[in-house]
């Protein structure tokens, strides 16, 4: 890896060579090309896909077709036998086809006050990071209430 192929998202800086962690026998993660002390930032959406939903489209259709093609009093019997017979014809393209296509975007953060003032504001902005700690706060003050209140009293019956 050369430090060209990292970047900061917010800075723009690239790393120092001295930052690009070496190449070790015993390691291996997921993390081998992020630079020692920067942060990756992950997102990743997962959307229908417009093929799927058109095979799926197509299946109902074909369905309704030979079911309509059939004499009323056979169409309710039929429609199992359909089902099976048209999901065999469409079985190969629905397993090349996946249901959800995932994308997926990735960011690198810089180590360093402007990274770390950069990234402590995305945290904020998307309630990660403070939110836990808020909570974790309230229930180390819930716990403290309740060990000072006596037995029997409303704090019990909270907690």
């Amino acid at each position: 890896m050369t430090s060209t192929d990292v970047f900061c998202a917010l800075t723009g800086a690239l790393p120092d060579d001295a930052d690009l962690p070496a190449d070790h026998p015993l390691e291996d993660d997921d993390l081998a090309d992020l630079p020692v002390g920067w942060t990756r930032v992950t997102l990743q959406t997962r959307a229908a896909n417009p093929a799927w939903q058109e095979i799926i489209a197509v299946e109902e259709a074909m369905i309704a077709q030979v079911v309509q093609g059939l004499p009323k009093a056979q169409r309710k019997a039929a429609v199992v036998g359909v089902r099976v017979q048209v999901a065999a014809q469409l079985a190969a393209l629905k397993a090349a086809t996946a249901p959800y296509l995932i994308e997926t975007e990735i960011a690198h953060i810089a180590s360093g006050e402007e990274g770390t003032a950069g990234f402590d504001q995305l945290k904020a902005l998307l309630g990660l990071g403070e939110g836990a700690e808020a909570e974790e706060a309230e229930a180390e003050e819930a716990e403290a209430d309740n060990a000072d209140a006596p037995e029997g009293t409303d704090a019990d019956k909270v907690a």
